[in-house]
């Protein structure tokens, strides 16, 4: 690599140099400068070899090289008076000669040497001189500057505490003679309190008896605990092993027939007294598999003997069968679980786990069932089940020699199915059928029911059921705020009928003691059952099918207007403007003009003869009136629910919605609650084909005083 600055002097072995020098044209302002030669024949390793020329004023690279890509052989031109310094390293420290490869170097700069040595070690570094004339002056070696001091050591740590009085201990005395097969036996010694190993050990040498001592602490509780992984102990099937353990005066363990377990724990008291806390216990070894296809009777195994009775003496037991579980733990005991489950109900009647033993330990459980059919279940909770990834488990399920089900290889659960009876166990057993499938729900077509809360939400629950009481859907207005617009989709039959079922806990419905609520069904945007103010429940026999709907949903309003035109009047006006009655809309001198429930689906006709608005193509509700020309339609008077917000009413009953508009004209007691604000939620009116695109129902914010004046408030409007 050749720098900017040496590229307008450097002319290579092509001779550019003296085309420069002799060409005419060149011009006369060119600095002087002398010629620097470079030859470099690499050894055998040339990538570990590099060089540098550098003007040592201000430290620019003039030229430099690996010789990774062979021979090196070139000239150029440096400016005269100045100072340079060539380098050579190589990263293996033997130079380019004499060890690996008869590698040169000869660097010579107007006609003085300046590097000739090969066999330069890790490096050479040469400074030298350039007069103006173009001689050299002064070669010499390069020194590098010293390494910087290393840093002071850090100050000394603080001296560590002075070690606390060493607590009394007692020596524990282990003597243990190995059988024949030592590397199935391994010992441990813990600490109760601290679960802490105080000694641990595994048996290598047969004809090598262990004796140790280990001097515990007093004041603790200690546990000796001897495993055999082949569950024959160390006595006498394969040798004459022996285990004696002993803490002062006693003897803790001296049993070497244990079969798989022996442990047995003790205390080391204060003034040196030593307490036997758990008499040494062994486990037997699983039972060995019984011949393919066996299965043995109940009464083959009998049950354990009958406790001492107490006086007066207790009945005796029911006959039951033992079941034994066995589990040989993997690395992780802790992960594993197991439980006998009855029936077909999965109900657990036992459960337990091996957690508390350590990993390689055959842990053996009986549960004592009756007759019937029952899962045990082994179970891990990291899905690695007990082997082979992090140890070797397993388990086994048994009725005396009868070999239910074993295995260990499993990922979450492994189930073993099996039924006993008053003469015999049967293994394998298939699990139950699948349930039968649940008939057919009827076909339904999409709805929305549609809710305006009042002041508490929480009180209102509704419910969509099948004639025979199925609940098809249900809900509540719990999680909804005040005065909220609220939205549900729901399917309706398409044939026969549902019951719509809303309910208020306080029993005063959704309208108009504590807010102006409401809600509405509707289908394909006709509204075919709603509601307000009503007690508890309120009920609507409704269908997707809009030739069903019911003539009491069309009498089911508040008598208001809930926007200018009336579109959703279902309210119980029947007198025209002029006080003239109004016709049935179902009177058959009325059919001719084709304004029929059928004919104006949702829009709150039926054989009643209440002010409606079908299609909102009036002004207002409107009906029709005998006249002295015959049949007319004439506009009823109608208030808005905004001028008249108390009086809006939404019961099924008509007759119970005159009685209640009554009572409440009648009465003479004042809310003692002041109405904040009154608003129309949102009405528009979709188009010539589409009757209804969006609810508005109007909402007033009221604040009772406190929760029990509501109760009291709402019981005075009815004196």
């Amino acid at each position: 690599m050749i720098s900017r600055t040496a590229f307008a002097f450097a002319c290579l072995s092509l001779g550019l140099a003296s085309a420069l020098v002799d060409d005419a044209t060149a011009p006369s302002s060119l600095p002087p400068c002398a010629p620097v030669s470079i030859v470099i024949k690499p050894d055998n390793y040339p990538d570990e070899t590099s060089f540098e020329l550098k003007a040592k004023a201000s430290g620019e690279t003039i030229v430099s090289s690996a010789l990774s890509g062979g021979p090196v052989q070139m000239e150029i031109c440096v400016p005269a008076d100045a100072d340079y310094v060539f380098k050579m390293i190589d990263s293996a420290g033997d130079g380019i000669c004499c060890g690996f490869g008869q590698g040169d170097v000869l660097v010579k700069a107007g006609g003085t040497t300046i590097v000739e040595d090969a066999d330069f070690g890790a490096k050479v570094s040469m400074a030298f001189t350039i007069t103006p004339e173009g001689s050299v002056l002064e070669v010499t070696p390069t020194i590098d500057p010293p390494p910087p001091p290393p840093p002071p050591p850090p100050p000394p740590p603080p001296p560590p505490p002075p070690p606390p009085p060493p607590v009394p201990c007692m020596p524990v005395d282990m003597v243990i003679k190995p059988d024949h097969f030592p590397e199935e036996t391994s010992w441990r010694l813990v600490s109760v309190s601290k679960q802490r190993k105080l000694a641990t050990g595994v048996l290598s040498e047969a004809t090598m008896p262990v004796h140790t001592s280990v001097c515990a602490p007093m004041g603790d509780e200690y546990r000796f605990v001897m495993v055999d992984s082949a569950g024959d102990g160390i006595c006498c099937g394969y040798g004459k092993g022996s285990v004696q353990v002993s803490a002062g005066s006693l003897t803790v363990i001296d049993d070497a027939s244990f079969g798989s377990r022996v442990s047995g724990s003790f205390a080391i008291m204060k003034n040196g007294t030593v307490v036997q806390t758990e008499a040494a216990a062994s486990v037997p070894p699983p039972p060995p598999p019984p011949p393919s296809g066996y299965m043995a009777p109940s009464n083959a195994f009998p049950p354990p003997p009958p406790a001492q009775p107490a006086t007066p003496p207790s009945p005796p037991s029911p006959p039951c069968t033992s079941i034994t579980i066995a589990i040989l733990a993997d690395d992780y005991p802790g992960e594993t679980s197991w439980s006998v489950l009855a029936g077909d109900s999965q109900e657990s009647i036992k459960s337990g786990s091996p957690s508390s033993y350590d990993a390689g330990e055959w842990t053996n459980w009986t549960v004592c069932v009756d007759a019937g059919t029952y899962t045990a279940r082994i179970e891990d909770s990291a899905n690695d089940g007990l082997c082979c990834a992090f140890g070797k488990g397993a388990y086994k399920v048994s009725a005396g020699d009868l070999v239910l089900g074993e295995g260990g290889d499993f990922e979450d659960s492994a189930n073993v199915r099996f039924l006993v009876t008053d003469d015999l166990v049967v293994a394998n057993v298939p699990p139950p059928p699948p349930p039968s499938p649940s008939p057919p729900s009827p076909p339904c077509s999409m709805a929305e029911l549609a809710f305006v809360t009042d002041e508490y939400p929480g009180e209102v629950t509704w419910a969509i059921s099948q004639p025979g009481g199925h609940i098809q859907a249900s809900g509540s207005l719990e999680s909804e705020g005040e005065n909220a617009l609220v939205t549900v989709p729901v399917c309706l039959p398409t044939q026969g009928w549902a019951l719509l079922t809303v309910m208020d806990s306080a029993n005063d419905g959704l309208c108009c003691s504590y807010g102006h609520g409401g809600y509405e069904l509707r289908v394909d945007g006709h509204v075919i059952a709603s509601g307000s103010d009503f007690s508890e429940t309120q009920f609507h026999w409704v269908s997707a099918d809009l030739s069903k709907v019911d003539d009491f949903a069309a009498t089911s309003g508040p008598d208001c207007l809930l926007e200018d035109v009336g579109l959703r009047y279902r309210g119980g006006v029947h007198t025209a403007a002029d006080g003239t009655e109004c016709l049935a809309w179902d009177d058959a001198d009325l059919s001719a003009h084709g304004y029929t429930r059928l004919g104006w689906p949702g829009s709150g006709l039926g054989s009643h003869n209440s002010c409606r608005n079908p299609g909102g193509e009036f002004a207002g509700p409107w009906c029709f009136t005998k006249g002295p020309l015959g049949t007319e339609q004439s506009l009823c008077s109608v208030p808005s629910c905004t001028a008249t917000p108390t009086i809006a009413t939404f019961l099924v009953d008509e007759s119970s919605a005159t009685e209640q508009r009554a009572i409440k004209a009648s009465s003479s007691h004042s809310k003692q609650r002041v109405s904040h604000s009154a608003a129309l939620r949102a009405g528009v009116v979709a188009g010539a084909a589409a009757c209804i695109a969006a609810i508005a129902i109007l909402a007033v914010h009221a604040t009772p005083a406190w929760r029990g004046e509501r109760k009291q408030l709402a019981g005075a409007e009815l004196i």
